[in-house]
């Protein structure tokens, strides 16, 4: 079988990580379909936080597509359009078009074209992920979920929404995450969505536990969404109400400001001594400082299955996050300790819980190493392979009308 996987790879984030863990253990080589300016920043990447890991891989099968500069997500079908009228002649060589993204302008480019595709959903469509699940209005819950996160107004997303329904509409997809089709139900989006479970793996190295020195760890990209300044209200309650002066480590990758911002808040709460700050570290470091913590506290808002979850209980470390469910339905273990959502007084508790007991916290990291035994890489890999063998195998049906006059409007513009 010949895939062609179309991606962008912009950063070194989980879900992109776990496209290169997985296409690098199927059983077949694929084709990267990947726009030039992406590719260079790719490799850069590599050499910079994963002392050149997978450069050979990428540099011998990779099909480098025009540059690509999206701001929206209607632009993607333009730019693929005319991306792939460059390699048309090649297009019948490939058995599968496969976007590793739940990018829903990709798809509504290929669904229109009539190639066979299919896609990984790494969050869900639209939304990214649901913070409160209520059983409401799809549009009214989008919106309230929206505002809760952080990403906005319903306004900028409805028509996104409208596009997926009918490009999700009756096909075949796949997902890494149990919350996602879950999801995608309570939004009102229809699609068979196969999960793969486990949907992630865990890297060799992470096996490992070195001694703890660090009381917390807030391990993840530093965004708002991801939690780190609820991270820093949880330490803040800690020391002020709970007279703790706990060690406290936060880092991860970043590209814009959060930094700053980050240490600023610190020294407004009076915490800079208490916490070190670390920034784009390579993937050697971010183990070797993440192997030193007790406790990691994540407060996530926006996640599908969090790499970085089954990489803390690898470590040996529990984990409290918010029961969004994300978490809920993907982590059913004693290790992984949730708290209602925003509700950081109740973080705090049960951090100051695991800190102090300690008999209790070994407990738990004992579970969570038991736990992760079966997220393996190459099963995931082998696994996600034989799906889209399936559906590849699967009769080819003609685009339906709506999408593909979308796709007309779109060449023609």
């Amino acid at each position: 079988m010949q895939v062609a996987l179309f991606t962008i790879l912009s950063s070194l984030t989980g879900g992109h990580v776990r496209i290169l863990e997985t296409a690098y253990r199927y059983p077949r080589r694929p084709t990267f379909l990947i726009p030039r300016n992406y590719y260079v920043k790719l490799l850069n990447m590599l050499d910079t936080y994963y002392e050149g890991r997978f450069r050979d891989f990428i540099e011998n099968n990779t099909v480098e597509l025009p540059p690509m500069e999206i701001t929206h997500f209607y632009a993607y079908p333009k730019y693929i359009y005319d991306a792939m009228n460059r390699i048309k002649g090649d297009l019948s060589y490939f058995d599968l078009f496969y976007v590793p993204h739940e990018h829903i302008g990709m798809m509504m480019l290929l669904k229109g074209v009539g190639v066979k595709w299919t896609a990984l959903l790494q969050l869900t469509p639209v939304i990214g992920a649901l913070d409160v699940d209520l059983p409401m209005n799809p549009i009214r819950l989008m919106s309230l979920n929206l505002r809760l996160n952080g990403m906005g107004y319903i306004g900028d997303k409805l028509f996104e929404y409208l596009i997926a329904k009918a490009v999700l509409s009756g096909e075949t997809v796949l997902s890494v995450s149990k919350s996602i089709p879950y999801e995608m139900r309570l939004m009102g989006l229809r699609a068979r969505v196969k999960v793969l479970d486990p949907g992630i793996g865990i890297d060799e190295a992470c096996f490992s536990c070195g001694d703890k020195d660090i009381d917390l760890v807030f391990f993840g990209r530093l965004r708002r969404e991801k939690g780190v300044f609820d991270f820093i209200r949880v330490l803040n309650v800690l020391r002020r109400r709970m007279r703790m002066r706990p060690r406290a480590l936060i880092m991860g990758a970043s590209d814009d400001e959060t930094p700053r911002l980050v240490k600023a808040r610190l020294r407004e709460l009076g915490l800079s001594g208490l916490v070190d700050v670390k920034v784009n570290l390579t993937r050697r470091e971010l183990l070797s400082n993440l192997a030193r913590a007790r406790v990691f506290v994540y407060p996530t808002r926006l996640d599908s299955i969090g790499l970085v979850v089954i990489e803390a209980l690898a470590h040996g470390i529990p984990v409290i996050t918010y029961d969004i469910p994300a978490m809920r339905l993907n982590y059913r273990t004693r290790a992984v300790l949730r708290v209602p959502f925003r509700d950081i007084n109740s973080m705090a508790l049960v951090t100051a819980k695991l800190l102090s007991d300690e008999e209790y916290r070994e407990g738990l990291a004992n579970e969570g190493l038991r736990f992760v035994r079966r997220f393996d890489w190459v099963n995931v890999a082998l696994r996600e392979w034989e799906e889209l063998g399936k559906i590849a195998s699967e009769e080819s049906k003609a685009p339906e009308t709506k999408v593909a006059n979308v796709i007309k409007a779109i060449s023609i513009a």
